[in-house]
């Protein structure tokens, strides 16, 4: 069988607020929403409403945080069912709670949050790469990251977010490194 550390996980996101066009008037927002509901759909429904809410409109990237007590699978049939097909989703669990700007949230160990981000009229760009490490996470994070790079058209990444599991950590840094 495979150890632990072979079926590591991890995501990349990376954004460049470099522009291609005239200056834009209206930049990019990030906002958080997060949701205490224990059903997952009920939980995702809420935090997506409140998180359009605060953006002023949809975000082009969404990264969610859950604990255990929801399914993630539920979470991102439920995130496609009120955003669409057009958002950039992912995200990973958290133990017991989530953060936002406003601090921590916990119903009793279950919690979700949403982190978004609007590009408004700059001409940003969002790109997302994934892979499970496998037996060589250097080259998976490699690959991950070219693959996120990608969709940025040769701009530069300005933010470079990674969410993975323990383990491996240098390798994958490693694998990031050689791609930029």
């Amino acid at each position: 069988g495979r150890s632990l550390l072979q079926q590591t996980r991890f995501q990349l996101y990376v954004v460049s607020l470099q522009t291609t066009k005239a200056p834009a008037s209206v930049g990019p927002t990030i906002r958080t929403a997060h949701s205490l509901l224990a059903d997952t759909t009920a939980a995702v429904e809420e935090a997506y409403v409140n998180l359009v809410l605060a953006l002023a409109g949809a975000p082009d990237l969404c990264l969610c945080h859950l604990t255990s007590t929801h399914d993630g699978l539920a979470v991102a049939r439920a995130f496609r069912r009120v955003a669409g097909g057009g958002v950039k989703f992912a995200g990973g669990t958290s133990c017991r709670g989530v953060m936002t700007e406003k601090g921590y949230h916990s119903n009793d160990g279950t919690a979700l949050a949403l982190w978004g981000l609007r590009k408004g009229s700059r001409d940003a760009a969002v790109g997302v790469g994934g892979r499970a490490a496998g037996d060589d996470p250097a080259a998976a994070a490699k690959a991950a990251a070219e693959e996120a790079l990608a969709a940025l058209d040769g701009r530069p990444a300005d933010v470079l977010w990674l969410v993975g599991t323990p383990g491996n950590e240098e390798a994958v840094l490693r694998g990031i490194a050689e791609a930029t």
